[in-house]
């Protein structure tokens, strides 16, 4: 179906995807400083009030900022705009695209499902704090998944392979859910659910497409070393086919043969006759 989608609608991908939350992010928390609890109470995602007739609130969540951020999570934030980069250098931007809208999607379809099973069981649903963090996280573990031996700076001094790191987020998400549970606010564990189920739904699909992350790679290689052996080939063709200008008629060179030099045509032979600098004056004249 992916495959199908990107050969129809993949020159409409939205490059730098990964910039645009970033600065959601931003506006979030510029709105928070300026208008305080009102930013947030006026456009989080609250499934009530949305059933109310506030369906701006299936888009407005996507600009507030993250509601608790920790000094690792801080720095991961920071580093998540490198980690999308190379994430949609590695899907292609359509995919990057669809794993990103996918994952807002699912967030939304959780929210709705998470809060209607909690009323069904009699669950009080207190807090409504939905935001880009875990959505932006998960770029990272994508990263980490498809390169886990690559070695990052944690907080900026410790170098730490990907894979050991995404423990630790893992972790974090787990202690964060725990928490979270504690003071019914189940919108962290929907959130952290659909991050890892459309990173698990992603990599899926990578393992099993005919054309998959590692297939992607070995073509990239065989298309570098076939355009390098194209543009030798052009390279062969255009010296063999190259003709020159000027070629001296005792001696057989040409300007090809030196770029100092000179070459001059005999007015006292009989013809048209060129000569270089140093069998100008010495030559036979042709008569």
């Amino acid at each position: 179906m992916l495959n199908k989608l990107e050969r129809k609608f993949g020159h409409v991908g939205l490059p730098n995807m990964t910039l645009v939350m970033l600065a959601c992010m931003v506006i979030g928390y510029a709105g928070e400083l300026i208008f305080d609890s009102t930013w947030y109470t006026l456009f989080c995602l609250y499934p009530p009030l949305i059933f109310q007739g506030q369906i701006w609130r299936l888009v407005t969540w996507m600009i507030l900022p993250p509601s608790s951020l920790n000094l690792l999570s801080f720095i991961l934030l920071l580093m998540v705009y490198q980690f999308g980069q190379i994430l949609e250098r590695t899907l292609g931007t359509f995919r990057y695209n669809f794993f990103i809208i996918s994952g807002l999607l699912l967030t939304i379809i959780g929210a709705l499902v998470g809060w209607g099973i909690g009323q069904l069981m009699g669950i009080p649903w207190v807090y409504a704090s939905y935001d880009l963090y875990y959505l932006a996280m998960s770029t990272y573990l994508m990263v980490a998944l498809l390169f886990p031996e690559q070695v990052v700076m944690l907080y900026m001094i410790i170098p730490l392979k990907l894979k050991w790191a995404a423990l630790i987020h893992v972790a974090f998400c787990l202690y964060a859910c725990v928490s979270a549970i504690r003071v019914y606010n189940f919108s962290v564990v929907v959130s952290v659910l659909v991050s890892f189920l459309n990173v698990a739904w992603m990599m899926w699909n990578l393992r099993n497409n005919h054309v998959g992350f590692h297939q992607r790679a070995k073509n990239k290689v065989r298309q570098k070393a076939f355009y390098n052996q194209v543009q030798e080939g052009m390279q062969q063709r255009k010296a063999s086919s190259y003709v020159t200008k000027h070629k001296c008629a005792i001696c057989g060179r040409t300007e090809r043969d030196g770029d100092d030099l000179e070459f001059r045509f005999c007015s006292k032979c009989n013809g048209n006759y060129e000569y270089c600098q140093d069998h100008l004056f010495t030559h036979t004249h042709k008569k």
